[in-house]
């Protein structure tokens, strides 16, 4: 006879099968003293038949799917983008057989951004750029064998590998996403009794499966993560943050997480996940003391020690000269000045009691900005501080006064607080904006980073949320820029062409309440206030309509010129007509279309009843 000897894994157990391959005889009648066996007629073998039996007929199926634009994904809430999450080159290949599946994905690079106007940091996470690496940001590997056992799952590996990234975490769009997702709107109106939580439970017992991996390995990774807080919450996310308990403190630091691997685990899911967690957790306590170090009311001295360090060891490794040791000193010098006097302004802020000059102080003092916009903001806090401390001593009693005499004392006593404080205040930030400019222009590339797209116009014609568009992008930012200079107000509704040639490019900004009539020839990001040639006031607004003027070049050649004509009212004169040239009678139909809609939504506006009416209403 012939014996085979074959092993096989059945969950987290080594198999021998010792299997007798001699032939098998269905129709010869042979006496067990008969051993001439004629050899034609020999059928096919055990082995075949067993694998046949256990695993089915032998099959591949394999599916790969490659998108080179990756994918985008956009969070909105209460009409406002919240983040845009881009994800380049996306490749996943899945891949079956009568044995096993294999699931893989990867992604080149991974990138979150910041939508929201009122916050100060313009990218939420990246990848940590390296010359010469081309490893994937994100991949995962992931293979199951097939066994007929109940009870549990068998995976062969799983595989996750990292890259480096940059994670810049801020307060206000913290709390924005948590409550996004849901967290802290819960509420005790009702508390279940003992008895219907043990039900609950005997009802809900976990999934007594188990999973056996036979290798498990996450990449290690080094996440630069910097923490900006805030000191004027709305009471939405003010109360969110109570209830949860959430305490942060401003900190920039480098947090190194050390790779997982196990090997042969068998257990409940929940086992594996808590034994990852635990690994983090013991990588994050370890770290405890590092972070601590990098708090800006510190400081920040171990970010000092690791520029100065980098720019010795540049030295030495011959990676740059003098100035780039230079650079890496001056870096941290300036860093750790920013933040030690940027705090100390904090405090001398915090003691005036003032929440609108604490606001407004807030605005003036950008987290990330170039280096003119930092010694712009210096100086103009440090005259806010100094006008503040002048005033205090009368406004801050005559506010009081309008809670009456304890409120007049309180007052007298926030005064004089404020007329030391405030322009203590305003001369720390002067000194903090001028060594964050100086700060600003030592900056490596890995430590700015521009967004993907400018945000989405989230409200479209009867409020539903539109497709996304450059152009109406690229509007809505022009229209937030306006609203910084002008108290008009109103809501974003389209940015059109007026008129393209090679000497100029007028475009206009349609709101609810005015018509912005902008050059932007240069093409610039970012406009000047005379970028903006004619401001109309739909209020005053009292008709428009398309004029076209004949031109007879000669005597077989004639062309026409077409004209948005608005009649205008202004304060203490007749209506004015305004004529702008237009590119085609297209562009100028298409025009009054959309201003005659601006008027429309204008007038529902003045209708509508305001939101709180309507919940006292009913």
């Amino acid at each position: 006879g012939m014996l085979s000897v074959r092993i096989s894994t059945k969950g987290p157990s080594n198999i021998i099968r010792i299997t007798d391959n001699n032939p098998i005889y269905h129709h010869l009648n042979i006496s067990p003293l008969n051993w001439n066996i004629p050899e034609t007629q020999v059928v096919p073998v055990m082995r075949l038949l067993y694998e046949e039996e256990t695993y089915g007929v032998p099959y591949e199926f394999v599916f790969t799917t490659k998108l080179v634009k990756g994918i985008g994904l956009s969070l909105v809430s209460n009409g406002e983008e919240l983040v845009y999450n881009s994800f380049d080159n996306v490749t996943g290949v899945y891949k079956r057989t009568n044995k096993s599946e294999l699931f893989e994905i990867a992604i080149a690079n991974v990138q979150v951004d910041n939508q929201t106007t009122d916050t100060y940091t313009n990218t939420l996470f990246y990848v940590e750029e390296s010359v010469g690496n081309r490893k994937p940001a994100f991949s995962i590997s992931l293979e199951r064998q097939f066994d007929s056992s109940p009870g549990f799952y068998l995976f062969k590996f799983l595989h996750i590998q990292l890259r480096n990234y940059v994670m810049n975490i801020d307060e206000r769009i913290m709390l924005k996403l948590l409550l996004f997702f849901g967290l802290g709107q819960m509420t005790t109106a009702y508390q279940p009794s003992n008895d219907v939580i043990r039900t609950y439970q005997l009802d809900n017992l976990p999934d007594t499966k188990y999973f056996y991996f036979r290798d498990i390995f996450i990449d290690s990774t080094r996440v630069n993560t910097s923490v900006c807080t805030v000191s004027n919450l709305p009471p939405q996310l003010q109360a969110i943050k109570t209830q949860l308990g959430i305490k942060l403190a401003k900190f920039q630091s480098t947090i190194s997480l050390t790779d997982y691997q196990r090997k042969h685990t068998f257990d409940h899911l929940q086992e594996h996940i808590a034994s990852i967690c635990y690994h983090y957790k013991v990588n994050l306590t370890g770290q405890a003391l590092k972070v601590l170090g990098s708090v800006d009311f510190l400081g920040n001295p171990v970010g000092l020690f690791n520029d100065v360090t980098k720019g010795i060891t540049g030295l030495l490794m011959f990676r740059h000269g003098f100035s780039g040791l230079i650079r890496d000193v001056t870096h941290g010098l300036s860093d750790s000045t920013t933040k030690l006097t940027g705090s100390a302004g904090n405090l001398m802020s915090y003691i005036t009691f003032d929440k609108q000059y604490q606001k407004e102080r807030e605005d003036l003092n950008p987290v990330v900005a170039s280096s003119a916009q930092h010694l712009g903001a210096g100086l103009t806090s440090f005259a806010s501080g100094i006008f503040g401390g002048i005033t205090s001593i009368v406004t801050s009693p005559y506010q009081g006064a309008q809670d009456g005499l304890l409120g007049f004392v309180a007052g007298i006593g926030k005064g004089v607080v404020g007329t030391v404080a405030k322009p203590m205040a305003g001369t720390l930030d002067l000194v903090s904006n001028t060594s964050a400019a100086l700060r600003a222009q030592t900056l490596s590339s890995n430590e700015s980073h521009e967004s993907k797209r400018l945000p989405r116009c989230c409200s479209g014609p009867g409020g539903v949320l539109p497709i996304y568009t450059g152009r109406s992008a690229k509007g809505l930012h022009y229209f937030g820029q306006f609203c910084e200079w002008d108290s008009a107000g109103g809501s974003f509704i389209s940015l059109e062409d007026v008129r393209h040639n090679t000497s100029e490019y007028v475009q206009v900004v349609i709101s609810t309440c005015a018509l912005y009539f902008i050059d932007v020839t240069r093409k610039q990001k970012n406009l000047q206030t005379s970028d903006v040639k004619i401001v109309v006031r739909l209020s005053r607004l009292n008709n428009v309509q398309i004029f076209s003027k004949r031109i007879d070049y000669d005597a077989d050649n004639v062309g026409y010129l077409h004209f948005l004509e608005m009649e205008v009212s202004y304060e203490d004169s007749k209506p004015k007509l305004l004529q702008i040239p237009c590119q085609t009678h297209e562009v100028a139909i298409k025009l009054t279309q959309i201003v005659e809609y601006a008027k429309h939504l204008r007038e529902e506006e003045k209708q509508a009843i305001p939101i709180t009416s309507f919940e006292d209403y009913w």
